[in-house]
């Protein structure tokens, strides 16, 4: 899977691929999402936006179109995290 790949390229970057399966199995999607962020923030500082967005890029760029939204929502929430 796409997803698990692109996660990879990060280390310890369980929250992420957690993410896709846990908006199935009882983990609120938004939490799941908070928890990628703050685990990006938290080892990547304020280079975790751009990190994540680049992930998305990617996604998008090799037709994982879900992949990529969900490492935009991700991104996102590191920023809204970050300026707060």
């Amino acid at each position: 899977m796409l997803t698990a790949v692109l996660v990879r390229g990060l280390p310890n970057f369980r929250a992420c691929l957690e993410l896709q399966f846990r908006c199935c199995s009882g983990m609120e999607n938004g939490e799941a999402v908070e928890a990628a962020a703050r685990e990006a923030i938290d080892q990547h500082g304020d280079d975790a936006i751009a990190i994540l967005r680049e992930r998305a890029e990617l996604a998008d760029h090799v037709g994982d179109l879900l992949g990529a939204e969900a490492w935009r929502d991700i991104a996102d929430a590191a920023e809204r995290m970050l300026r707060s």
